[in-house]
């Protein structure tokens, strides 16, 4: 069997202050396509940045096809270009 798509489990943060918005996330996609929706604000753009790498989670872990891209614990982190998504 193989891993799923997606796992991802983590924490990310934009902004400063009174404008600093916080997101905790939780995907599994064992095969297919992703769709997030919801109203404006609620996180899809920064769920979507943490997932391709262009933004660092502050905690958790991210993996794509059975290969962690990010992981807080063990410092690990794969550049965007070398994702693939």
């Amino acid at each position: 069997m193989s891993p799923p798509a997606l796992q991802a489990a983590f924490q990310a943060s934009v902004g400063e202050g009174p404008s600093r918005f916080s997101l905790s996330a939780e995907i599994e996609l064992e095969d297919g396509i992703l769709v997030l929706f919801g109203a404006s604000g609620t996180g899809k753009s920064l769920t979507l940045a943490a997932l391709a790498g262009h933004v660092r989670p502050t905690e958790g872990r991210i993996e794509i096809c059975g290969r962690t891209v990010f992981e807080a614990s063990t410092s690990t982190w794969v550049a965007p270009r070398q994702r693939r998504v």
